[in-house]
């Protein structure tokens, strides 16, 4: 489907270069007359900043758009796309390196990385998701193999196989902890500093538990080892 003549051919967008300070510069970009099968173009409402923004393009070299994180409304979809139409709210990972990313008033991203958002999000909690939450799911049930909580018998194939979570109250630890449970996969050995109490609510099994690694790294691995052959 092409993009709507009535509301917009162009974006003002955002290019970050990497210089030293990083700096910034605001132009009009075409957006394409008609959009790829699988694409959803999007009017963006918010976009979130991650550390790999300015990290990425330090070590490429390359001066991009390089926002990713965004969450806003359907404006036109591409003619294989099957779960989204124009008006829905949803938030999106943009591919890296690709054009028309998060820093800009629209965004493309394919199908596969949208997702509907409730109305009890806000768009700028909903932009804070795709990324940390698809990187986690894709270590878990990817990289480390585990039956996806989408698969019905995810709780069986998944029980008795503890996991250690490092840096679990960061936004992208937290998001493995909640899948894991999510899964059935446990018990969860959580590893993190002073934000605890946010994590505590999702250790909810006797058998899970919280290492703090202000403890000092030693202690941390004891402990780790420990538990882990305790609760095989």
């Amino acid at each position: 489907m092409a993009a709507p003549k009535e509301l917009t051919s162009s974006t003002l967008s955002v290019t970050v270069h990497p210089t030293n300070p990083m700096t910034t510069t605001i132009s009009t970009v075409s957006l394409p007359e008609s959009l790829a099968s699988n694409d959803v173009l999007i009017k963006v409402e918010a976009a979130a900043s991650n550390p790999k923004d300015w990290s990425h393009l330090v070590a490429t070299g390359a001066s991009i758009n390089s926002g990713d994180d965004l969450a806003g409304v359907v404006l036109a979809i591409g003619p294989d796309v099957t779960r989204f139409k124009p008006g829905d709210q949803v938030a999106a990972f943009h591919p890296m390196g690709k054009p028309y990313g998060a820093y800009a008033e629209y965004a493309i991203a394919p199908e596969h990385t949208t997702l509907h958002i409730p109305d009890t999000l806000s768009f700028e909690e909903a932009s804070t998701i795709p990324l940390v939450s698809l990187t986690a799911a894709l270590t878990l049930f990817r990289r480390q193999g585990f039956t996806s909580p989408w698969e019905l018998d995810a709780q069986e194939k998944n029980q008795n196989t503890p996991l250690v979570v490092y840096a679990a109250t960061t936004s992208l630890g937290a998001y493995a902890v909640k899948l894991a449970k999510l899964s059935g996969i446990g018990p969860i050995i959580a590893i993190g500093g002073g934000s605890c109490e946010s994590l505590r609510g999702h250790l909810n099994k006797p058998e899970d538990v919280f290492i703090d690694y202000r403890t000092g790294m030693e202690k941390v691995k004891h402990d780790i080892k420990q538990l882990a052959e305790e609760r095989q």
